[in-house]
């Protein structure tokens, strides 16, 4: 196995890289090299890369970014469950928060990050917040479906008076608080789904890479019968975890028979 420091040291050759096949190569281009990385006449990535993606790989959250450089290991096949869902959910708490920042701090956006009591009265659990630090209520409509899983809230038709609305592709209205809840859903999808690969090891990746072929290719309408056309985050996240092993408590067994018998010392007085 490669030791933290080789390990870090991978890490940081993966930031500054694309992605899949197209590694390797450290002039991606950003706001600040696009000069010196723009070849006019040589492939600057695979055909058929999400250009989109590649920008979004670029931009790592800065909490995920101090992590990796801090050597935090991969998730992989070995990995316990219970530990790949704290990462996990730091991660998703990471991202949102990196999308909410370059959000302008209005009364919309308040609108989709308040609390709503009367959520939280019929189900108390969601009066938590998404993460420990994080300052959204899962029962605001941000909190409710950051990533966008779930069919789009029906908010249109004068949402309490919210102002400004557009029309929908099917003619109807759609209200401020609705557009910007779509656009912050679809961003927060585009980085939970881009940047996963650097908490997975290559082995575990694949398989999603596999999963998302699928979706992209529609095999039995699996596309079209998502609710927004593409492949759920929570199935994302459901692959990760589903060849993981349970924490079983063989850790603490390893532990306690490791402790030193004194002389004569019964077991019941070791136990």
């Amino acid at each position: 196995m490669a030791s933290n420091r080789e390990q870090m040291k991978n890490n940081g050759k993966y930031l500054g890289s694309w992605a899949g096949s197209a590694t390797g190569n450290q002039k991606a281009p950003t706001a600040y090299n696009l000069a010196r990385a723009f070849t006019p006449t040589r492939p600057m990535c695979d055909p058929g890369t999400d250009t989109d993606k590649l920008v979004v790989m670029m931009d790592v959250p800065r909490q995920l970014k101090s992590a990796i450089d801090a050597g935090m290991k991969t998730i992989g096949y070995d990995c316990l469950r219970e530990n790949a869902k704290v990462v996990l959910q730091v991660y998703e708490d990471i991202c949102i928060q990196h999308v909410l920042d370059h959000q302008i701090a209005d009364k919309t956006l308040r609108k989709l990050t308040q609390r709503n009591p009367a959520i939280e009265k019929s189900h108390p659990e969601k009066a938590k917040t998404l993460a420990p630090k994080s300052r959204i209520a899962k029962s605001s409509l941000i909190g409710e479906d950051p990533y966008g899983d779930k069919s789009i809230p029906s908010l249109g038709g004068g949402d309490k008076g919210d102002g400004d609305q557009a029309e929908g592709d099917g003619g109807e209205l759609v209200s401020e608080v609705q557009l910007l809840l779509m656009e912050i859903q679809d961003k927060n999808y585009m980085y939970l789904t881009t940047h996963v690969q650097r908490l997975l090891t290559p082995a575990l990746y694949v398989r999603v890479k596999a999963e998302e072929m699928k979706y992209e290719n529609d095999d039995q309408d699996v596309r079209t019968l998502s609710a927004r056309n593409r492949m759920p985050w929570s199935r994302y996240k459901e692959l990760v975890l589903q060849l993981l092993p349970k924490n079983t408590g063989l850790y603490e067994t390893t532990i306690l028979f490791s402790l030193q018998h004194e002389d004569r010392e019964s077991a019941a007085r070791w136990m």
